[in-house]
């Protein structure tokens, strides 16, 4: 999956473009007459390195390790959530 075009798209979607047509209006807004949420996208930056707790840690190894963040991760059941990319290179949510 390539997440970097993901979240390109999806922004696209969500901010307001310089074209003639848009009237300042987001395309999120010409389709759906609401207003985005963009919450989701202002807590990290494209491949900003994060911490995250890994819960198959065992007692000795450290539970808190650092990735890298590559999008927001949608359909999951919590709000907030993301993909991030282990050392592993195989992301998680």
């Amino acid at each position: 999956m390539d997440y970097c075009k993901i979240y390109q798209c999806e922004l696209c979607n969500l901010l307001v473009h310089p074209h003639y047509k848009s009237h300042g209006h987001t395309p999120y807004e010409i389709v759906t007459g609401g207003t985005p949420d963009i919450s989701e996208y202002l807590d990290f930056q494209w491949y900003q390195t994060v911490w995250y707790l890994d819960q198959e840690a065992q007692f000795p190894e450290e539970c808190r390790k650092s990735g890298k963040w590559i999008g927001v991760a949608h359909g999951v059941n919590q709000a907030l959530c993301y993909y991030i990319l282990r050392a592993s290179a195989r992301p998680i949510v």
